[in-house]
């Protein structure tokens, strides 16, 4: 037997079974992919670690530091004198018109107006052909004329029957019959007088003037034609100088008007669209004597002097009723009262730079103004732009304030420092220090409606 393939031989080359070098190479795998697990569980402990310490120190410098102050706009409240208005639109009616015709026939035989023009009471407008009613006027002369001659002679032989009955020679008969003759002469003589009269009247009806002062409209009837008595009119005249402008509110503000109106004479201002920095004034001068039914509105007409003639029959303009007006009340602009679900409040600001809530009680409104009944005070402080931003004890900083030319209509507002104008409640707003805004900070522009 040879010795080298003895067991435990040191010469040669040792064999091992197969299945023993198979568990090895297994054995060897497992350890690889263990090792390859545990370093992958080291790294995602790391990193975790990594991000708690991150967002630690996050926390940390968040609650180290002090939040930026909340940039706003604000304004003083004040106090002003606000009126009581209602607004509503209307149509311009002229407040007479008339409608020229001729009060007898004939010939047109002049005109003297031309359409559009402006005409006094009195001035001459048209004549009819006038030699028919001369003629007529003639000879109701000529009657009167005759009939007198008549009356004259039965007055005579009326008087000569008289002395006769008197002296016992005429019958009774003849007196009677000479006084019946005497009093229809006479009446005759009366009616004559009267028909010269109508003849007059008929002359002078050729003669065509003008009523009333106004503006004439489009001539109707042309030189040459014939018309009848009444007929058809001729022209129009609209007085315009003064003039009315007619509107309509609900019948909820009926009760309203008629207190003021029982008070003191109303004050009615109307504005043409689109020329809205002229108004015109004037006074109420009507209401209706019963709300329309089917609309629920009562019509009420404001009279204007319309010198220079703006307003125009036809217009449609819009129309301020005002009512009264509150003297000395507390205001602030618009954008500071904001709604919450609870209420209405506003962001009053506070000796130290931050602002607290007030829970306000806010009545009607006038241009950009709102009056306040309770909750502020004249010379505080009101936010009114930024209060998106803004929470109770929010740090705040003033932006500054950009120019504006006064609104057409703005209240005179009075502050308590006694400045006094348009811009007065912004202007007297005390400054609140801190540092400059932030540049790209978002402002919230003023908003909201008001009932006037």
């Amino acid at each position: 037997m040879n010795d080298t393939n003895l067991p435990g031989s040191t010469g040669g080359t040792s064999r091992r079974p197969a299945s023993q070098t198979a568990r090895g190479a297994h054995a060897r795998i497992i350890g690889l992919l263990a090792l390859s697990a545990a370093a992958g569980f080291a790294g995602l402990v790391a990193a975790g670690c990594s991000r708690s310490a991150d967002a630690a120190g996050g926390s940390r410098g968040r609650g180290g530091a002090a939040a930026d102050p909340v940039p706003v706009a604000v304004a003083a409240v004040a106090t002003a004198d606000i009126p009581v208005t209602v607004t509503t639109f209307g149509t311009v009616q002229p407040f007479a018109t008339v409608a020229v015709k001729s009060q007898v026939g004939g010939t047109l035989s002049e005109v003297h107006v031309k359409e559009g023009q402006y005409v006094k009471a009195g001035d001459l407008l048209f004549v009819i052909d006038p030699r028919p009613y001369q003629a007529a006027l003639g000879a109701a002369g000529a009657n009167l004329e005759k009939d007198t001659a008549q009356a004259a002679l039965a007055r005579a032989e009326f008087t000569r029957t008289e002395q006769l009955v008197k002296s016992g020679i005429g019958s009774p008969s003849d007196y009677d019959k000479d006084k019946a003759t005497l009093t229809s002469a006479e009446a005759a003589v009366n009616a004559d007088k009267e028909a010269i009269q109508t003849a007059k009247l008929n002359l002078s009806y050729c003669y065509i003037a003008s009523p009333i002062d106004g503006r004439t409209g489009e001539l109707l009837i042309t030189r040459g034609n014939t018309i009848s008595a009444n007929d058809v009119p001729l022209i129009t005249i609209n007085q315009v100088k003064p003039i009315a402008v007619a509107f309509s509110l609900p019948e909820q503000e009926l009760s309203g008007v008629r207190d003021y109106a029982a008070a003191t004479a109303l004050d009615v201002e109307v504005t043409i669209p689109g020329r809205e920095d002229r108004p015109e004034r004037g006074s109420l001068a009507f209401i209706d004597n019963a709300v329309t039914s089917d609309t629920g509105t009562i019509t009420l007409k404001g009279s204007f002097e319309n010198a220079d003639e703006r307003l125009w029959p036809g217009q449609h303009v819009n129309v301020t009723l005002l009512l009264t007006t509150v003297k000395g009340a507390i205001v602030a602009p618009i954008p500071a009262v904001q709604d919450s679900q609870t209420g209405r409040y506003a962001y009053v600001v506070k000796p130290d730079n931050t602002v607290e809530t007030r829970t306000v009680v806010a009545g009607d409104a006038y241009g950009d103004k709102i009056i306040i009944k309770e909750g502020l005070a004249p010379g505080e402080t009101v936010v009114i732009e930024g209060h998106l931003k803004l929470m109770p004890g929010a740090k705040i900083v003033v932006k500054p304030p950009i120019a504006e030319k006064p609104a057409a209509g703005s209240v005179n507002v009075e502050t308590a420092s006694g400045a006094a104008g348009p811009g007065a409640a912004a202007a007297a707003a005390p400054a609140v220090p801190g540092p400059e805004t932030p540049s790209g900070a978002a402002a919230q522009g003023p908003g909201g409606s008001s009932r006037q």
